[in-house]
C-alpha cells in the first residue's frame, strides 16, 4: 500500500454498490488475516459478495446508505456498518456493525471517527423510528481485544456478556456416544419442522418463534434444512426432548463447496429430560451425521454466563474455542 501524501485526511464515503465488491472482499479478507485466527473472509468469492448484495436490502439495513469506507488518498484502509433490530425481549438495539481498520493504520484515531460515524447514522435511524419500545440501547459486538475495549470504554459503553466462538473438525474422531435408553433421534418432516422448533424453544427463557427466525437465517445467506436438524424424542411419552438445530454455510448443498460449515443455531435439552446424559450424545450423534452429509466443520456459540456449564460439554466433544467476542451498550440518547 502506498504512503499517504502529507496532510493527507480520512475521508468517509458511502458503498457504491457492485463496483465497490471487488475492494469490500479485499478489505474484508485483509481485516480477518489481520484479527482471525483461521484468516476465513466472510466472504469466499466476489460471487458470494454478489450474492450478499442481492439480498442485503432490508428495513433493518440497507449497505448503500449504512455502510462506508474510511479512504486516505483513494486507498481503502477501513469500513464501518450501522444496522438495527427488535430482540426478542421487544428491546430495539441500535447495532454498530461490522468494523475494522487495517492495521498499519490503527490507534490513529480513525475506529474512533468510524465509532462516531455509527452512532450518528444510528441516531438518524432512531429518530426516524415512533419512540414506542421501552428501551433502546447502542450495541457493538466486538472480538475481544487490548485495543477495542478502551475505544468502547471511552465513549461510555458497558461491557454485557461474553461469548465465545467454537468449532470442532468433523474429520477429526468424533466419540460414539450412544442415545440414552428411553429417547430416540427422528428425522423432522419439512412440514414439521415449525412446530418441532416451537416446541424446542419452549426450553429457553426468551423462545424465538419459528417465523421469526427465517428472516434472520434468510438475511445470513444460510440454508435451513431438517437434514441438518436433530431431534430426540422420548419413547415412553412421544414428547420432544431435546435437539441440536443446525444451519449451513455456504447457502447450497456440501458437495459444492470446499469449506462447509454447519452452524448450531441452539442445543437444547428440555428441563424434565436433563441430567440423563442426553445433550452430549445428542450433540455427538448430530456431528457424527452432519460429516456423513459431507461437512467439514461444526461451529457454535456460547456465553460465559451459560448456566447449564454448556462450554465444558463442548471442550469435550472435541470443540476449540477461534474467537471470544465482548457485547457492549448503553442507553440511546439523543
Amino acid at each position: 500500500m502506498n504512503k499517504p501524501t502529507k496532510n493527507a485526511k480520512v475521508l468517509l464515503r458511502p458503498f457504491r454498490g457492485v463496483e465497490d465488491l471487488p475492494t469490500l472482499v479485499a478489505l474484508d479478507t485483509r481485516l480477518k488475516l489481520a484479527d482471525d485466527d483461521d484468516g476465513h473472509s466472510k466472504f469466499e468469492s466476489l460471487d458470494s459478495a454478489q450474492e450478499w448484495l442481492r439480498t442485503a436490502v432490508s428495513e433493518e439495513y440497507n449497505p448503500y446508505r449504512n455502510l462506508v469506507f474510511a479512504e486516505i488518498d483513494g486507498q481503502v484502509i477501513g469500513k464501518g456498518n450501522a444496522k438495527w433490530s427488535i430482540s426478542e425481549n421487544g428491546e430495539r438495539h441500535y447495532e454498530l456493525g461490522d468494523a475494522g481498520v487495517l492495521p498499519q493504520w490503527r490507534r490513529k484515531g480513525i475506529g474512533r471517527l468510524l465509532l462516531k460515524w455509527q452512532e450518528s447514522r444510528l441516531r438518524e435511524i432512531f429518530l426516524s423510528h415512533e419512540q414506542t419500545r421501552s428501551s433502546s440501547w447502542l450495541v457493538a459486538n466486538k472480538r475481544d481485544s487490548a485495543g477495542v475495549q478502551p475505544l468502547y470504554a471511552e465513549a461510555g459503553y458497558a461491557k454485557q456478556s461474553h461469548r465465545h466462538i467454537m468449532t470442532v473438525d468433523l474429520r477429526e474422531t468424533i466419540p460414539n456416544i450412544p442415545i440414552p435408553p428411553g429417547f430416540e433421534v427422528r428425522p423432522t418432516e419439512p412440514a414439521e419442522m415449525e412446530h418441532v422448533w416451537n416446541i424446542a424453544q419452549s426450553g429457553f427463557d426468551k423462545p424465538l418463534s419459528y417465523d421469526a427466525y427465517l428472516p434472520m437465517a434468510a438475511s445470513a445467506n444460510a440454508l435451513v434444512d431438517s437434514r441438518y436438524w436433530h431431534v430426540a424424542w422420548s419413547s415412553v411419552t412421544d414428547e420432544v426432548a431435546g435437539g441440536v438445530f443446525s444451519i449451513v454455510f455456504p447457502r447450497g448443498v456440501a458437495s459444492d463447496c470446499v469449506r462447509c460449515e454447519a452452524w448450531s443455531d441452539f442445543v437444547v435439552v428440555l428441563e424434565k429430560f436433563r441430567r440423563q446424559g442426553l445433550g452430549k450424545a445428542l450433540l455427538a450423534y448430530h456431528l457424527r451425521a452432519a460429516r456423513s452429509l459431507g461437512l467439514t466443520e461444526a461451529s457454535l456459540a456460547v456465553d460465559d454466563g451459560n448456566p447449564n456449564e454448556a462450554k465444558r460439554l463442548y471442550d469435550e466433544l472435541g470443540y476449540k474455542t477461534i474467537a471470544s467476542w465482548l457485547t457492549y451498550r448503553k442507553p440511546f440518547s439523543v
